[in-house]
């Protein structure tokens, strides 16, 4: 029997591991019929926001579950004041 490197079973083992969790993505985004950043940051598939977190905690169901309302907007700043012109002599 041929020896199979080290490298190369570490390799596919970790490319194995690394599919598993993207199986469920389409199933829940079809499902509730939401984005994956509602439940994960943007760009982290492997992090669960709070949205995410209350899913998993909830049986994988959304019931009971409220939005945080959104942060204000930040005040406008003040126009600037036109400077006074020095007095000519």
């Amino acid at each position: 029997m041929r020896k199979l490197p080290i490298p190369l079973i570490i390799l596919v083992g970790g490319l194995w591991l690394n599919t598993i969790p993207l199986r469920a993505i389409p199933e829940y985004t079809d499902k509730e019929k939401k984005e994956c950043a509602f439940c994960h940051p943007f760009g982290d598939l492997f992090t669960l926001n709070d949205a995410g977190k209350y899913y998993a905690e909830h049986g994988h169901s959304f019931e009971g579950y409220e939005e945080p309302a959104p942060a204000p907007a930040p005040p406008k700043p003040e126009p600037a004041k036109p400077k006074p012109e020095p007095a000519k002599p």
